[in-house]
């Protein structure tokens, strides 16, 4: 598992990567610290993903949701409900 975590940390850490690539990578780092159970590095790393903006973000949000929970962090991610005024 630590070798993933290595592997995945040096991919979404490399400017060479589309942004794709990139979001995926610090979708499966997170899940790597989790399984290490190393919440704040897991945190981090979903965060990453959830800032990228793409197919990942509703469920980093939730992952997000359940971490800070978790780690007692104050507000939560929350969900974008407001429709932006035209």
């Amino acid at each position: 598992m630590i070798r993933r975590k290595v592997f995945f940390e040096s991919v979404a850490k490399t400017e060479a990567m589309n942004r794709f690539f990139t979001e995926k990578a610090w979708w499966f780092l997170g899940n790597a610290y989790l399984n290490l159970e190393k919440l704040e590095e897991a945190r981090e790393a979903v965060y990453n993903a959830y800032t990228s903006d793409g197919r990942y973000v509703d469920v980093a949000q939730s992952l997000l949701n359940k971490l800070d929970e978790e780690l007692d962090n104050e507000p939560p991610v929350q969900a974008d409900t407001e429709t932006p005024e035209k």
